[in-house]
């Protein structure tokens, strides 16, 4: 697990901005503190900064090179397939000077070109320089585990881990009002945009192929996300399910470091915990927990699950006042805005985990392609109501004088109820669109001085092709929500204190195969994930499957509403908003007074992403 960085020269002028590389590798110290190199050439820089888990000799480091073959590598991630990968190679005849990941990528270029990827079990971005074809690979993992940003500028193109890594190499710094507007009905920005105008992300299942001499840059996708159904019986899938996340499991327990798992006390991470205990001797368990909101407290089940599975587990409470004491801190690692307050929790998860272990395997992946989520469920009844329920729905009444927020059990469901109501009238695509977001809060769509068309066709194509909804849902969560909300928040908040996390269920395998599965498999009238909870229920104490899902949340309402009421109220000033030329200050207002009301509903969702994107502002564009 690493950061990586770079430039392509068109021009063979390289070399005049590796002072400028060298210093931009500073600002991903964090993300590999344990060792930094840099290859130049006229044409080509590569920089990387190295947290040592496979091979800790000083011959793993990278960037790595077959110089014989003029190749060379930056990589960030982890290859579980590459003892299996590295026996096939030595028997064609190639010869390895390491036991590490990083020198198996060069050696299965070399002999099978780029297809190599296709080959690949594990998460990654990599860059690769092929001296001999004038070329340059950027390249990401199928599902978008590892990040990767580049930028093509007329005389080159620099490329970064993390955007923070590019902002002193690009000529100039322009917000992209899309992915802002974006950004307020989703909460993070989707993959194939960042906050800056000409730089992107390399997109999940794609590759980057750069060529210096001709000057041309193309995207080529060698992965796509799709759902063919299996002839299975339930039990046989069940059967097949335990094989895979077996394996899958055992495959990320494979480390020089040592590894431990994070455990929330939901469903998933307890599953991964169980099968790891059964390979691991007193494996050690992580969970954390706020003292002063029980709401948001699950520890006591994480609690249950470690005496079930014998592990040594560490329960981390921390006062709301300590996570806010350091929330500038925890933020300053979001390169760009990223509104999911679960990130906040999640950065001191992995502090608190570090003093004692490297690796964390965890449960992520889970809810978007086992189908975990609300609107998961709330898709499953959509799809077995009559037309007469269908009529009933729309009949009835949301405007009651009923407390509708995220703060506690009976105004949280009062408010799924109302957005429930409102997509029983909708389309399965104008549906998603408006369970994913936000912009249906106090006309957010005017949310912007400048009007944006946003088209949202590009990230809900699944409908179009698919004629199970549910189906429809889940790919397009894997295709949106994951890469571009769950997986950055793992990224930035683990890397941020050096902690590599692996997900299991993020194993292409599992997901490939749990993808050809019939929805009934998955959810029912009874719950969500079915076939996970039916596989697993003898692994673990019977509570954890009878209890209701809550997210990895904060009191974030509290903070906005008591300490940070402040700030906040400079932000909404009329003379901030002016002099930023960004917002519509009337839409804000009424925002930030729905906020204040005894009736919130979803407004601090926006109230907290617009606090979040100031935070951003102040530390990039002032």
């Amino acid at each position: 697990m690493c950061g990586i960085l770079g430039l392509v020269s068109f021009d063979a002028s390289a070399l005049q901005f590796s002072e400028a590389i060298q210093k931009a590798s500073e600002t991903l110290k964090y993300r590999g503190p344990d060792a930094k190199g840099m290859f130049s050439s006229e044409s080509v820089l590569l920089a990387h900064r190295r947290l040592s888990i496979i091979d800790l000799s000083s011959k793993a480091n990278q960037p790595m090179s077959l110089k014989k073959e003029g190749l060379v590598i930056v990589f960030n991630g982890e290859i579980f397939n590459f003892s299996s990968l590295r026996e096939a190679l030595i028997k064609k005849g190639r010869v390895f000077s390491t036991h590490s990941d990083t020198e198996v990528l060069l050696h299965l270029y070399e002999v099978y070109g780029i297809d190599f990827i296709s080959k690949l079990n594990g998460f990654f971005s990599i860059a690769l320089y092929d001296q001999k074809r004038d070329m340059c690979y950027l390249i990401r993992d199928r599902y978008g585990i590892k990040p990767l940003y580049y930028s093509k500028q007329k005389a080159y193109t620099v490329f970064a881990s993390e955007l923070k890594a590019l902002v002193n190499i690009l000529p100039e710094k322009q917000i992209n009002t899309k992915a802002l507007s974006l950004y307020f009905h989703l909460q993070y920005i989707p993959e194939d945009l960042s906050i800056f105008k000409g730089v992107n992300k390399v997109k999940p299942g794609e590759y980057i192929e750069i060529n210096y001499q001709k000057k041309t840059l193309q995207s080529k996708t060698y992965y796509h996300l799709k759902a063919q159904q299996t002839q299975l019986s339930y039990g046989n899938a069940q059967d097949k399910l335990k094989t895979l996340l077996d394996d899958a499991v055992e495959k990320r327990l494979v480390s020089d470091v040592a590894t431990g798992c994070f455990l929330s006390g939901g469903i998933d991470s307890s599953i991964i915990a169980s099968i790891a205990a059964k390979k691991v001797d007193h494996l050690q368990t992580f969970s954390l927990g706020f003292s002063d909101h029980d709401f948001f407290d699950e520890t006591q089940y994480a609690e249950l699950v470690a005496e079930k599975i014998k592990s040594r587990h560490h329960t981390f409470k921390m006062h709301s006042n300590d996570v806010f004491d350091q929330m500038d801190q925890a933020l300053s690692y979001l390169c760009e805005p990223f509104a999911d307050s679960s990130a906040l929790a999640l950065y001191f998860l992995a502090k608190k985990a570090k003093a004692r272990i490297s690796v964390a395997l965890s449960g992520d992946g889970a809810d978007e392609v086992f189908s975990g989520y609300n609107k998961h469920r709330a898709v499953y009844k959509m799809q077995t109501l009559s037309a007469l329920e269908k009529a009933v729905w729309r009949c009835l009444p949301t405007g009651l004088p009923v407390r509708s927020s995220r703060d506690n059990f009976l105004s949280n469901t009062y408010r799924q109820l109302k957005r429930f109501k409102k997509g029983v009238v909708l389309s399965p695509k104008e549906r998603y669109w408006m369970w994913a977001g936000f912009s249906h809060v106090n006309g957010l769509s005017e949310l912007l001085a400048t009007e944006q068309a946003v088209s949202k066709e590009a990230y809900v194509d699944y409908f179009n092709n698919s004629v199970d909804e549910l189906q429809a849902v889940l790919l397009t969560d894997q295709s949106l929500v994951l890469p571009s909300d769950m997986l950055v928040k793992v990224d930035r908040m683990s890397m941020a204190n050096s902690l590599e996390v692996r997900s299991p269920y993020l194993d292409y395998r599992i997901i490939e195969f749990v993808n050809t599965l019939p929805s009934e498999y998955k959810i029912n009238s009874r719950y969500a994930k079915k076939i996970l909870r039916e596989t697993y229920k003898a692994y673990l104490p019977r509570q954890i499957f009878e209890r209701p899902k809550k997210g990895f949340e904060i009191p974030i309402d509290f903070w906005l509403k008591n300490s940070l009421k402040e700030k906040l109220d400079y932000y909404f000033s009329p003379h901030y908003i002016h002099a930023q030329k960004l917002f519509n200050a009337e839409v804000l207002q009424r925002v930030y007074t729905k906020f204040l009301s005894a009736n919130p509903e979803d407004s601090g969702r926006t109230i907290w992403a617009y606090f979040v994107f100031q935070k951003w502002h102040e530390k990039y564009m002032s």
